[in-house]
């Protein structure tokens, strides 16, 4: 890809990134979008919302790995003279709240309801209506040392996110949301994972699925770099 992009005469860079656990507190559709809102309201001055030191903590690798990206999107378009500075500034106007402005203003452009787009916005958890939940509970203590991230994201499908076939109904609630992250102690019945769906009947499978696919171990694993690896196609 780096390649082509090259050859067509524009810089591109791609950054490999570690695929062991989701990104971010939750996948799904809307609880994505409202992921994503959280955090630009924690940051942006005026803002009455605040996550929770724990959430943001959660939150902090899809912070991390927006910021990296966006940086090299500065860099390679001339307005900073490094990634790292156009790191930087991503993660200005996220703070001073520009970043979440300009937001709002291409969602207002895309919606035919701009009222009702802005209040969903204004309060995402409470727009958040999953008739369905259930919670993942560790089967014993220790430490989370690893899962199979493609196994989690079926079990998001399962769950009415995503489409089995062509014409399928996708569930706009539908998704699970972390509670912890790989590395971290775990009790024994500790929340490790919520999983969201509009009919009770859709938890069984993903709660299986998701069960099957956590591993506890007794020590601590050495974690991944979020950025494994970037390939730029230019000296």
């Amino acid at each position: 890809m780096v390649e082509t992009g090259e050859l067509a005469g524009t810089r591109t860079v791609a950054l490999l990134t570690s695929m062991e656990q989701p990104l971010g507190r939750f996948a799904g559709n809307w609880v994505e979008v409202m992921e994503c809102v959280e955090v630009f309201q924690h940051f942006s001055p005026g803002c009455d919302f605040s996550l929770t030191p724990e959430h943001l903590r959660l939150s902090s690798d899809l912070i991390e790995l927006t910021c990296a990206l966006a940086g090299w999107m500065i860099h390679l378009g001339g307005r900073a003279v490094t990634p790292q500075e156009g790191a930087e500034v991503a993660m200005q106007t996220l703070r001073d709240g520009s970043a979440y402005e300009r937001f709002l203003m291409m969602v207002g452009m895309q919606s035919e309801d701009v009222a009702g787009a802005m209040a969903a916005l204004a309060e995402p958890g409470a727009f958040h209506s999953a008739r369905a939940t259930r919670v993942v509970r560790a089967e014993r203590a220790g430490y989370l040392a690893g899962m199979d991230c493609a196994q989690v994201g079926w079990a998001v499908q399962r769950l009415g996110a995503g489409r089995a076939r062509p014409g399928d109904v996708v569930s706009a609630h539908a998704g699970i949301e972390m509670h912890v992250k790989l590395g971290d102690r775990i009790a024994a019945g500790q929340a490790v994972v919520t999983l969201f769906a509009d009919e009770e009947r859709l938890l069984e499978e993903s709660e299986e699925m998701v069960m099957g696919t956590l591993q506890i171990s007794e020590e601590r694993t050495r974690q991944v770099p979020l950025i494994r690896e970037i390939i730029a196609g230019f000296g």
